[in-house]
């Protein structure tokens, strides 16, 4: 991504590429957080962890770039955040559904 304004200043094509971006990546951070859930092997594990970690991270940007437009946005993708530090630390289903439920609920703010 290159250098991120306001949403004030982004044109509507920009918008749109950055709603584009936190789709994609939340589709790709909740795609490992169900198959590290469903893996038995640590390595694979660990990888898919790198993904989630690198998916947040475009979540993050994204959501700063559209924080005027969508200021819930911002405060969803916190709620994601902590979700994650929680699933890392528990490992549980019940952790990784929680995730789940909350990216199902970023990704439906975001037009």
């Amino acid at each position: 991504m290159a250098e991120i304004r306001g949403s004030d200043s982004l044109s509507p094509r920009e918008i749109k590429t950055y709603e584009r971006q936190y789709k994609e990546a939340a589709e790709l951070f909740e795609n490992s957080v169900d198959r590290c859930m469903k893996s038995d092997n640590p390595y694979q594990r660990a990888k898919f962890r790198e993904v989630m970690d690198r998916a947040m991270h475009i979540m993050n940007e994204a959501a700063r770039a559209l924080k005027q437009k969508n200021s819930s946005l911002t405060k969803q993708n916190e709620k994601i955040k902590e979700d994650f530090a929680a699933f890392n630390e528990d490992k549980s289903p019940q952790a990784g559904k929680k995730l789940i439920d909350d990216l199902e609920k970023a990704k439906h703010s975001v037009a």
